[in-house]
C-alpha cells in the first residue's frame, strides 16, 4: 500500500477534516537544490497531516518528502499554512 501524502495546496480543501499536524525527525532523503552536505547534517525535519484519521506525509509536487533544515522556518511555514498548533516530536537526535 502507497502511504499518503499531501500537497500544500491541498490543505485548505481538507480543511475541515485535518486534525493536528506532527512536525518530526527524519533521516535525510531530500538533497535540497544539490549543495547539502547530508554527512553532516543527515537529520530534518518532516510533517504528517492527519485527515479523517489517516495520516498524511507533506510532500512537494514531485511527491518528495518535504524537509526542513531549521525548526524555525518550518514554524514559519506552518503558520503561512494555517496552522497554530501543531506537536513537536525528535525521536532521532541525541542532544
Amino acid at each position: 500500500m502507497e502511504p499518503k501524502t499531501i500537497l500544500t495546496t491541498e490543505i485548505d480543501a481538507n480543511r475541515h477534516a485535518i486534525g493536528k499536524p506532527l512536525v518530526y525527525r527524519v533521516h535525510r532523503s531530500v538533497k535540497g537544490g544539490n549543495l547539502a552536505d547530508m554527512e553532516a547534517k543527515p537529520l530534518a525535519w518532516a510533517v504528517a497531516i492527519p485527515i479523517d484519521g489517516a495520516m498524511h506525509s507533506l510532500v512537494s509536487v514531485r511527491k518528495n518528502r518535504r524537509e526542513w533544515q531549521d525548526l524555525n522556518r518550518l514554524a514559519r511555514e506552518m503558520r503561512q499554512l494555517g496552522f497554530i498548533e501543531y506537536e513537536v516530536r525528535d525521536n532521532l537526535s541525541s542532544t
